[in-house]
């Protein structure tokens, strides 16, 4: 019989791989303490949270993963009126 608990870890690491690109694009910087960091004070949660969730060891939560999506949105329209596109 399939172990139905196991069946979806291959979906789970590539939605990790994801949601830590997007992390790393949102809150560049040289070192990941100072990505936590930015993160933190983005996000409202702990430094740490923000390690475990780039390093790929657990799950960000729906809300986290919107929020950061609607960071870079934020992030991208400011870039574009910048340059004079919007």
């Amino acid at each position: 019989m399939k172990n139905l608990a196991k069946s979806d870890m291959a979906f789970r690491q590539a939605s990790r791989r994801e949601d830590a690109a997007k992390l790393r694009r949102a809150f560049d910087a040289p070192t990941q303490a100072a990505m936590a960091e930015a993160g933190r004070r983005a996000l409202g949660c702990s430094p740490r949270q923000i390690i475990y969730w780039m390093q790929m060891e657990h799950d960000m939560p729906s809300w986290a993963v919107k929020a950061v999506d609607h960071y870079l949105a934020r992030i991208e329209a400011a870039a574009q009126r910048i340059e004079g596109r919007l």
